[in-house]
């Protein structure tokens, strides 16, 4: 079946004969798409597929979204159902991928994409545009992409906020490992977030500011664990020991 370029939202108008899809990812088709399915057993494959990404990603089961997104596509199913459906699995795809930060995989979907579909849906641009600005480790340009948009409801909206949230958590963990201190404005304008978020984030992790430049100073992390003395010394005899052995077998 071929693509023809149509705009995807995740919330619509329902058609009035097709079965009422699951909550969550309801009503994906426009208005009288149903008439244009090829038959019954396609719609229940919609149903199937719209009902497990509504189950997983209410979940939160993001790794669970991607097989299932794959397997979606390794099966030649984008080719089984209508444009919206298939333009919809393939956000979602994506969206995963960010998600658990398989940039490179996210990559290579984007080019999979037919170029049909790329060009036809905003949303679709949209989001590989913060793809792009994770690929470059552009913080303040991935959380201004992710920010932009009005994201289609509920499915795309739920999953990009959560997109949000893990990124910007991410990358406030990247830069406090990357500064001993750092201006909470400079902070602020490397995330791309206002300074009244940085400081609430600061104070979460337990940040503290310079008491003569106000600049914020990360926590230090606790020095990892060493082994006691004795653990050392009779690890250090067993590795010899062993070296020993291999040494006599050869």
């Amino acid at each position: 079946a071929s693509h023809a370029p149509q705009h995807s939202h995740f919330a619509s108008v329902a058609p009035p004969t097709a079965p009422k899809p699951p909550a969550g990812f309801s009503d994906i088709l426009p208005p009288r798409a149903a008439d244009r399915l090829p038959g019954k057993s396609t719609m229940n494959g919609h149903a199937a597929i719209e009902s497990e990404i509504t189950r997983l990603a209410g979940a939160a089961d993001f790794a669970g979204l991607v097989t299932l997104c794959e397997e979606f596509e390794l099966e030649l199913q984008h080719t089984e159902v209508p444009t919206a459906v298939s333009v919809g699995v393939y956000k979602v795809h994506l969206l995963a991928y960010m998600l658990t930060e398989q940039l490179d995989s996210a990559r290579f979907l984007w080019k999979r994409i037919p170029a049909e579909l790329k060009g036809g849906d905003a949303e679709l641009r949209a989001l590989w545009a913060i793809g792009t600005a994770m690929w470059q480790k552009d913080h303040a340009g991935m959380m201004a992409a992710l920010s932009a948009h009005a994201w289609s409801p509920p499915l795309v909206a739920q999953l990009a906020s959560a997109l949000l949230s893990a990124q910007l958590e991410r990358s406030f963990a990247a830069l406090g490992r990357a500064y001993s201190s750092i201006p909470a404005a400079k902070l602020a304008a490397k995330l791309g977030v206002p300074v009244a978020k940085v400081e609430e984030l600061a104070a979460a992790h337990s940040w503290t500011a310079d008491a003569v430049t106000g600049a914020l100073k990360p926590m230090q992390p606790e020095p990892e664990a060493q082994p006691a003395s004795g653990q050392a010394d009779q690890l250090q005899r067993l590795t010899e020991y062993v070296a020993h052995l291999e040494q006599t077998v050869a």
